[in-house]
Protein backbone atom coordinates (compact mmCIF):
# COMPACT_ATOMS: atom_id res chain seq x y z
CA UNK A 1 0.00 0.00 0.00
CA UNK A 2 2.59 2.81 1.02
CA UNK A 3 4.53 1.53 -2.36
CA UNK A 4 1.51 2.51 -4.28
CA UNK A 5 0.92 5.61 -2.45
CA UNK A 6 4.91 6.69 -3.16
CA UNK A 7 4.73 5.60 -6.83
CA UNK A 8 1.70 7.73 -7.06
CA UNK A 9 3.22 10.63 -5.67
CA UNK A 10 6.10 10.24 -7.85
CA UNK A 11 3.56 9.92 -10.79
CA UNK A 12 1.96 13.63 -9.39
CA UNK A 13 5.28 14.99 -8.86
CA UNK A 14 6.69 14.16 -12.72
CA UNK A 15 3.04 15.54 -13.98
CA UNK A 16 3.87 18.36 -12.61
CA UNK A 17 7.17 19.13 -13.32
CA UNK A 18 6.22 18.17 -17.23
CA UNK A 19 2.85 20.94 -16.91
CA UNK A 20 5.17 23.31 -15.63
CA UNK A 21 8.08 23.16 -18.14
CA UNK A 22 5.17 23.37 -20.87
CA UNK A 23 3.79 26.97 -19.38
CA UNK A 24 7.33 28.38 -19.06
CA UNK A 25 7.97 26.98 -22.62
CA UNK A 26 4.39 28.44 -24.03
CA UNK A 27 4.96 32.41 -22.09
CA UNK A 28 8.39 32.02 -23.76
CA UNK A 29 7.37 31.28 -27.42
CA UNK A 30 4.35 33.89 -26.34
CA UNK A 31 7.42 36.80 -25.29
CA UNK A 32 9.20 36.10 -28.62
CA UNK A 33 6.33 36.33 -30.80
CA UNK A 34 5.34 39.15 -28.87
CA UNK A 35 7.85 41.71 -31.27
CA UNK A 36 8.13 39.76 -34.46
CA UNK A 37 8.87 43.21 -36.56
CA UNK A 38 11.57 43.99 -33.89
CA UNK A 39 13.00 40.25 -35.28
CA UNK A 40 12.24 40.89 -38.68
CA UNK A 41 13.99 44.15 -38.69
CA UNK A 42 17.12 42.38 -36.66
CA UNK A 43 17.02 39.36 -39.34
CA UNK A 44 17.02 41.84 -42.23
CA UNK A 45 19.90 43.94 -41.09
CA UNK A 46 22.28 40.46 -40.04
CA UNK A 47 21.08 39.80 -43.68
CA UNK A 48 23.21 43.10 -45.09
CA UNK A 49 26.69 41.37 -44.31
CA UNK A 50 26.90 39.19 -47.27
CA UNK A 51 25.16 41.95 -49.46
CA UNK A 52 27.31 44.20 -52.03
CA UNK A 53 27.20 47.87 -52.38
CA UNK A 54 24.73 49.26 -54.04
CA UNK A 55 25.20 52.12 -56.95
CA UNK A 56 23.20 55.07 -57.79
CA UNK A 57 23.56 58.09 -60.55
CA UNK A 58 22.23 61.00 -59.30
CA UNK A 59 21.13 64.82 -60.96
CA UNK A 60 20.27 67.74 -59.57
CA UNK A 61 18.83 71.09 -61.11
CA UNK A 62 18.32 73.59 -59.06
CA UNK A 63 17.20 77.47 -60.02
CA UNK A 64 18.75 80.36 -57.79
CA UNK A 65 19.63 78.11 -54.63
CA UNK A 66 23.66 78.81 -54.80
CA UNK A 67 24.16 74.93 -56.53
CA UNK A 68 25.17 74.68 -60.31
CA UNK A 69 23.33 72.14 -61.95
CA UNK A 70 25.20 68.94 -61.49
CA UNK A 71 25.06 65.01 -62.50
CA UNK A 72 27.08 62.36 -60.67
CA UNK A 73 27.45 58.74 -58.79
CA UNK A 74 27.15 57.63 -55.16
CA UNK A 75 27.98 53.96 -53.49
CA UNK A 76 26.14 52.94 -50.68
CA UNK A 77 28.43 50.49 -48.90
CA UNK A 78 27.42 48.06 -45.69
CA UNK A 79 30.53 47.96 -43.39
CA UNK A 80 29.83 46.32 -40.28
CA UNK A 81 25.89 44.44 -39.06
CA UNK A 82 25.28 43.29 -35.52
CA UNK A 83 22.12 41.77 -34.36
CA UNK A 84 20.23 45.22 -33.65
CA UNK A 85 22.46 48.14 -36.16
CA UNK A 86 24.51 48.61 -39.40
CA UNK A 87 27.65 51.15 -39.69
CA UNK A 88 27.71 52.11 -43.66
CA UNK A 89 30.11 54.17 -46.15
CA UNK A 90 28.11 56.78 -48.33
CA UNK A 91 30.21 58.92 -50.85
CA UNK A 92 28.95 60.60 -54.23
CA UNK A 93 31.36 62.64 -57.10
CA UNK A 94 29.56 65.20 -59.19
CA UNK A 95 30.04 67.54 -62.06
CA UNK A 96 28.58 70.89 -61.84
CA UNK A 97 28.19 71.87 -65.11
CA UNK A 98 25.71 74.75 -65.49
CA UNK A 99 25.80 78.87 -64.14
CA UNK A 100 25.13 80.15 -60.76
CA UNK A 101 22.41 83.01 -61.19
CA UNK A 102 21.15 84.63 -58.28
CA UNK A 103 18.55 87.17 -59.10
CA UNK A 104 20.07 90.18 -56.65
CA UNK A 105 23.22 90.16 -58.57
CA UNK A 106 24.40 91.06 -61.86
CA UNK A 107 25.38 88.35 -63.88
CA UNK A 108 28.13 87.49 -65.72
CA UNK A 109 28.90 85.26 -68.76
CA UNK A 110 31.97 83.23 -66.63
CA UNK A 111 32.43 79.52 -66.60
CA UNK A 112 30.92 78.10 -63.15
CA UNK A 113 31.72 74.46 -63.80
CA UNK A 114 33.61 72.20 -61.34
CA UNK A 115 33.57 69.17 -59.05
CA UNK A 116 31.40 68.24 -55.76
CA UNK A 117 32.40 65.19 -53.37
CA UNK A 118 30.42 64.20 -50.62
CA UNK A 119 31.90 61.16 -48.11
CA UNK A 120 29.55 59.97 -44.99
CA UNK A 121 30.20 57.63 -42.31
CA UNK A 122 27.05 56.80 -40.34
CA UNK A 123 25.17 53.87 -37.97
CA UNK A 124 21.49 53.02 -37.34
CA UNK A 125 20.14 51.29 -34.73
CA UNK A 126 17.06 49.33 -34.41
CA UNK A 127 14.71 50.84 -31.24
CA UNK A 128 12.07 49.26 -31.29
CA UNK A 129 9.43 48.02 -33.96
CA UNK A 130 8.30 50.96 -35.07
CA UNK A 131 11.65 53.45 -34.91
CA UNK A 132 15.33 53.38 -35.96
CA UNK A 133 17.72 55.97 -34.63
CA UNK A 134 20.79 56.88 -36.41
CA UNK A 135 23.24 59.69 -36.98
CA UNK A 136 26.13 60.22 -40.06
CA UNK A 137 28.38 62.43 -40.24
CA UNK A 138 31.18 63.49 -42.69
CA UNK A 139 31.96 66.53 -45.07
CA UNK A 140 31.24 68.19 -48.60
CA UNK A 141 33.59 69.50 -50.95
CA UNK A 142 32.76 71.61 -53.79
CA UNK A 143 35.51 73.66 -56.53
CA UNK A 144 34.49 76.53 -58.69
CA UNK A 145 36.09 77.61 -61.93
CA UNK A 146 35.50 81.34 -61.75
CA UNK A 147 37.78 83.26 -63.43
CA UNK A 148 40.38 80.86 -61.36
CA UNK A 149 39.60 77.95 -59.72
CA UNK A 150 38.47 78.09 -56.00
CA UNK A 151 37.86 75.23 -53.68
CA UNK A 152 35.58 75.23 -50.53
CA UNK A 153 34.80 72.36 -47.54
CA UNK A 154 31.62 71.74 -45.50
CA UNK A 155 31.49 70.00 -42.25
CA UNK A 156 28.14 67.91 -42.16
CA UNK A 157 25.88 66.61 -39.20
CA UNK A 158 22.43 64.03 -39.91
CA UNK A 159 20.15 62.71 -36.62
CA UNK A 160 17.83 60.38 -38.20
CA UNK A 161 14.67 59.22 -36.47
CA UNK A 162 13.21 56.86 -38.69
CA UNK A 163 9.82 54.98 -38.84
CA UNK A 164 7.45 53.46 -41.72
CA UNK A 165 5.23 56.62 -41.97
CA UNK A 166 7.56 59.49 -40.61
CA UNK A 167 11.18 60.47 -40.77
CA UNK A 168 12.50 63.44 -38.60
CA UNK A 169 16.07 64.50 -39.75
CA UNK A 170 17.42 67.34 -37.59
CA UNK A 171 20.64 68.42 -39.40
CA UNK A 172 23.40 71.03 -40.06
CA UNK A 173 25.53 71.60 -43.23
CA UNK A 174 28.43 74.93 -42.01
CA UNK A 175 31.40 75.76 -43.58
CA UNK A 176 34.88 75.02 -42.58
CA UNK A 177 36.21 77.41 -44.74
CA UNK A 178 35.77 81.89 -45.18
CA UNK A 179 34.69 83.45 -48.18
CA UNK A 180 37.01 83.27 -51.43
CA UNK A 181 38.07 86.87 -52.81
CA UNK A 182 38.64 86.78 -56.68
CA UNK A 183 39.89 89.61 -58.87
CA UNK A 184 39.90 89.77 -62.93
CA UNK A 185 40.64 92.56 -64.90
CA UNK A 186 40.27 92.98 -68.75
CA UNK A 187 40.82 95.81 -71.47
CA UNK A 188 38.86 96.31 -74.13
CA UNK A 189 39.39 99.45 -76.93
CA UNK A 190 36.04 100.27 -77.51
CA UNK A 191 36.75 102.58 -80.61
CA UNK A 192 39.95 104.52 -82.22
CA UNK A 193 40.52 106.54 -79.32
CA UNK A 194 38.77 105.03 -76.45
CA UNK A 195 39.60 102.43 -74.03
CA UNK A 196 37.45 100.89 -71.89
CA UNK A 197 38.93 98.76 -68.53
CA UNK A 198 36.67 96.27 -66.73
CA UNK A 199 37.60 95.06 -63.64
CA UNK A 200 35.58 92.24 -61.29
CA UNK A 201 36.01 91.97 -57.55
CA UNK A 202 34.48 88.84 -56.83
CA UNK A 203 33.86 87.21 -53.54
CA UNK A 204 32.09 83.66 -53.43
CA UNK A 205 30.52 83.12 -50.37
CA UNK A 206 29.62 79.43 -48.84
CA UNK A 207 26.16 79.34 -46.60
CA UNK A 208 25.38 77.68 -43.54
CA UNK A 209 22.54 75.99 -42.59
CA UNK A 210 21.12 74.34 -39.79
CA UNK A 211 17.42 72.53 -39.51
CA UNK A 212 14.98 70.08 -39.25
CA UNK A 213 13.25 68.02 -41.99
CA UNK A 214 10.25 66.13 -41.13
CA UNK A 215 8.95 63.88 -43.92
CA UNK A 216 5.47 61.80 -44.41
CA UNK A 217 4.67 58.86 -46.41
CA UNK A 218 1.44 58.65 -48.05
CA UNK A 219 1.75 55.33 -49.95
CA UNK A 220 4.75 53.35 -50.87
CA UNK A 221 5.56 55.89 -53.32
CA UNK A 222 4.87 59.27 -52.60
CA UNK A 223 6.16 61.21 -49.54
CA UNK A 224 6.00 64.78 -48.30
CA UNK A 225 8.33 66.59 -46.92
CA UNK A 226 8.23 70.18 -44.78
CA UNK A 227 11.95 71.78 -43.89
CA UNK A 228 12.24 74.20 -41.52
CA UNK A 229 16.37 75.76 -41.62
CA UNK A 230 18.30 78.89 -40.18
CA UNK A 231 20.45 80.22 -43.24
CA UNK A 232 23.67 82.00 -42.08
CA UNK A 233 26.22 84.06 -44.15
CA UNK A 234 28.78 85.26 -42.08
CA UNK A 235 30.75 87.04 -44.21
CA UNK A 236 28.30 89.71 -44.95
CA UNK A 237 26.18 89.40 -41.82
CA UNK A 238 23.05 88.07 -43.34
CA UNK A 239 20.72 85.44 -42.06
CA UNK A 240 17.36 84.51 -41.19
CA UNK A 241 14.59 81.34 -40.91
CA UNK A 242 13.89 79.52 -44.33
CA UNK A 243 10.94 76.94 -45.20
CA UNK A 244 10.73 74.59 -47.76
CA UNK A 245 8.27 71.80 -49.10
CA UNK A 246 8.84 69.47 -51.61
CA UNK A 247 7.48 65.86 -52.51
CA UNK A 248 9.35 62.74 -53.38
CA UNK A 249 7.92 60.24 -55.64
CA UNK A 250 9.08 56.59 -57.04
CA UNK A 251 7.68 55.46 -60.18
CA UNK A 252 9.72 52.35 -60.22
CA UNK A 253 12.34 50.26 -58.17
CA UNK A 254 15.32 52.37 -59.72
CA UNK A 255 13.51 55.75 -60.28
CA UNK A 256 13.01 58.60 -57.36
CA UNK A 257 12.13 61.88 -57.87
CA UNK A 258 12.20 64.84 -55.13
CA UNK A 259 10.71 68.02 -56.28
CA UNK A 260 9.72 71.09 -54.15
CA UNK A 261 9.86 75.17 -53.62
CA UNK A 262 11.85 76.92 -51.24
CA UNK A 263 12.08 80.36 -49.84
CA UNK A 264 15.49 80.98 -48.40
CA UNK A 265 16.47 84.19 -46.83
CA UNK A 266 19.97 84.90 -48.83
CA UNK A 267 18.29 83.55 -51.94
CA UNK A 268 14.61 84.48 -52.09
CA UNK A 269 12.28 82.01 -53.34
CA UNK A 270 14.13 79.27 -55.60
CA UNK A 271 12.94 75.73 -56.98
CA UNK A 272 14.44 72.58 -56.63
CA UNK A 273 14.35 69.34 -58.90
CA UNK A 274 16.71 65.98 -57.95
CA UNK A 275 16.59 62.53 -60.00
CA UNK A 276 17.90 59.59 -58.34
CA UNK A 277 18.27 56.02 -60.47
CA UNK A 278 19.61 52.82 -58.43
CA UNK A 279 21.83 51.21 -60.67
CA UNK A 280 22.03 48.02 -58.00
CA UNK A 281 18.91 47.26 -56.90
CA UNK A 282 19.55 44.22 -54.46
CA UNK A 283 19.26 46.25 -51.35
CA UNK A 284 15.68 47.53 -52.53
CA UNK A 285 14.15 44.06 -50.67
CA UNK A 286 15.09 45.14 -46.96
CA UNK A 287 13.96 47.92 -44.71
CA UNK A 288 14.34 51.17 -46.20
CA UNK A 289 14.96 53.14 -43.19
CA UNK A 290 19.07 50.93 -42.76
CA UNK A 291 19.74 51.34 -46.35
CA UNK A 292 18.75 55.30 -46.67
CA UNK A 293 20.86 57.59 -48.62
CA UNK A 294 22.43 60.68 -46.40
CA UNK A 295 20.92 64.00 -47.51
CA UNK A 296 22.52 67.37 -47.49
CA UNK A 297 25.45 66.86 -49.90
CA UNK A 298 25.61 70.74 -51.49
CA UNK A 299 27.50 73.90 -50.36
CA UNK A 300 25.69 76.82 -51.46
CA UNK A 301 27.69 79.55 -52.82
CA UNK A 302 26.71 82.93 -53.13
CA UNK A 303 28.88 85.25 -55.07
CA UNK A 304 28.73 88.82 -55.26
CA UNK A 305 30.31 91.26 -57.99
CA UNK A 306 31.93 94.60 -57.35
CA UNK A 307 32.03 95.70 -60.71
CA UNK A 308 34.31 98.56 -61.65
CA UNK A 309 34.46 99.86 -65.05
CA UNK A 310 36.71 102.86 -66.13
CA UNK A 311 37.02 104.61 -69.84
CA UNK A 312 39.87 106.54 -71.10
CA UNK A 313 40.26 108.55 -74.08
CA UNK A 314 43.68 108.62 -75.73
CA UNK A 315 44.18 112.53 -76.87
CA UNK A 316 43.85 113.94 -81.08
CA UNK A 317 47.13 115.65 -81.88
CA UNK A 318 46.73 117.43 -85.16
CA UNK A 319 50.17 117.04 -87.21
CA UNK A 320 49.84 120.25 -88.64
CA UNK A 321 50.76 122.01 -85.28
CA UNK A 322 53.78 120.58 -85.55
CA UNK A 323 55.57 123.92 -86.34
CA UNK A 324 55.02 125.66 -83.34
CA UNK A 325 58.15 126.65 -81.35
CA UNK A 326 58.75 124.15 -78.34
CA UNK A 327 59.13 126.24 -74.62
CA UNK A 328 61.10 124.92 -72.07
CA UNK A 329 59.01 124.40 -68.96
CA UNK A 330 61.63 122.94 -66.77
CA UNK A 331 64.22 125.77 -66.81
CA UNK A 332 60.99 128.05 -65.77
CA UNK A 333 60.20 125.56 -62.81
CA UNK A 334 63.66 125.32 -61.88
CA UNK A 335 64.36 128.60 -61.54
CA UNK A 336 60.86 129.41 -59.58
CA UNK A 337 61.82 126.72 -57.17
CA UNK A 338 65.20 128.48 -56.45
CA UNK A 339 63.63 131.77 -55.94
CA UNK A 340 61.03 129.76 -53.64
CA UNK A 341 64.25 128.29 -51.29
CA UNK A 342 66.23 131.19 -51.69
CA UNK A 343 63.51 133.55 -50.05
CA UNK A 344 62.69 130.72 -47.49
CA UNK A 345 66.39 130.57 -46.44
CA UNK A 346 66.14 134.54 -46.18
CA UNK A 347 63.37 134.85 -44.25
CA UNK A 348 64.41 132.23 -41.68
CA UNK A 349 67.62 133.54 -41.14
Amino acid sequence: MNFLIKNKNNLISKSAISALAAVNAFFLVQTVEADPNKNKEIEKAESLKSKKSAFRLNASLSEDDGNAYSFGVGIFKPLNTKRDSITFFDSSFSFNYDEIVNKSDQYINQDKSGFSTSFRLGKRHIVNEKWVGGINFGVNTRSINYFSPKGFLNGVVEIEFLSKKLNILPYANFSLDKEKNISKTSTTQSSFLSTTTTTNNLNATPINTYGVKVEKAINEKLTFSLNGFYSEEESNLKDGFGLGLSFSYIPGNRFKVNSGIKYDPIFDTNLNTAIEYKIENSLNNYDKRLIRIPENREIPLKIYNNQVIEKSITPFVDSSMAFIPSINFESNLIKTADDLINFEDIKNV
